[in-house]
Parts: C-alpha cells; sequence; structure tokens
C-alpha cells in the first residue's frame, strides 16, 4: 500500500490539480444556480483539469499494482 503524504501530493500535483478542478467546478455550479450562462472557455477548461486530474489518478494506481 502506497501511503500518501501531504508533500507527496503536492509534488505530484494531485493536491493542486485537485483544489483547481473543485474550483471550476464550483464556479460552473455558481453560475447554474444564478441562471447565467457557462462561458465555453470555462467549460472547455474544466473537462480539461478534470479528464487531467483523472488521468492522472488511474495512472497513479496502474502503476502502483
Amino acid at each position: 500500500m502506497v501511503k500518501n503524504t501531504f508533500g507527496s501530493l503536492l509534488r505530484e500535483s494531485v493536491l493542486v490539480t485537485g483544489l483547481i478542478a473543485l474550483a471550476f467546478v464550483a464556479t460552473i455550479c455558481y453560475l447554474a444556480i444564478q441562471g447565467q450562462e457557462f462561458p465555453p472557455v470555462l467549460v472547455n477548461f474544466t473537462y480539461i483539469t478534470l479528464a487531467f486530474f483523472f488521468g492522472a489518478k488511474f495512472q497513479r494506481q496502474a502503476t502502483s499494482q
């Protein structure tokens, strides 16, 4: 089992990517609640960030097995 410390997560940028993804998703949720349209750039950045986050997570799991 791999022990994930704060320092190792920060070095692997998992923590930073997760926080950025959370900020993008929170912004889209806020805009949806306000009834405003989503800027296409924001939606694209959200997709890219989430894909990178989950891709990196999947890759870490595959290499640790």
